[in-house]
């Protein structure tokens, strides 16, 4: 959400003339899932996992632990 013009966004769905899917919900802030959640053509899903505060620490750890590893020249959780 960090890259949609809210304001903008609203705008188009009350024009009614397109259709917005949400998957993030849970990082979205209040104040807008308020503002979306208003309109039919915004279709909002919910946070289907991770949401417990035991997998956000985790993802936390796992984050700061990749870049850590990084740094000391051994990256985990790479790609190849």
């Amino acid at each position: 959400m960090e890259l949609v013009d809210v304001s903008a966004l609203a705008e188009r769905l009350t024009v009614g003339d397109i259709t917005f899917i949400l998957d993030h919900s849970d990082e979205t802030p209040k104040e807008v899932m308020a503002q979306f959640s208003q309109f039919k053509n915004c279709i909002i899903y919910p946070p289907m996992a991770y949401i417990t505060a035991e997998a956000r620490i985790a993802k936390q750890k796992i984050f700061v632990e990749n870049i850590e590893n990084f740094l000391k020249g051994s990256p985990t959780n790479k790609v190849n």
